[in-house]
């Protein structure tokens, strides 16, 4: 579940800050998605290292936003825009599933 809502939160963001971009290389936005998506599964391996988890994130921003410029031909401007929202969003999002499992999990007990 988590690959497919990362994947689309790309893709959706991608359409929001860069139209022309998603207009002309949905394939490479796609591929870009799924290749970013992996990439941040892997964060998962820093276990309760904050400091290593928030630079491999920042890292993992400055990839995409590499990834976008040169190769989808984005704006420095928009590479930026939507590879620090990605990141931002699955952070939300796994910050909010955490959340609800740990209370979940709290008043089973």
């Amino acid at each position: 579940m988590g690959l497919a809502v990362s994947a689309a939160a790309f893709y959706i963001l991608t359409s929001i800050f860069a139209r022309e971009i998603l207009n002309s290389s949905k394939w490479k936005v796609v591929t870009l998605a799924f290749v970013l998506t992996f990439l941040l599964m892997e964060s998962n391996d820093f276990g309760q290292s904050i400091p290593a988890l928030a630079i491999y994130l920042a890292l993992l921003v400055g990839v995409a936003a590499l990834a976008l410029r040169y190769w989808l031909k984005a704006t420095w401007r928009q590479s930026l825009k939507i590879a620090g929202s990605y990141v931002g969003v699955n952070l939300a999002y796994s910050l909010t599933l955490g959340i609800i499992a740990y209370v979940a999990g709290s008043k089973g007990a």
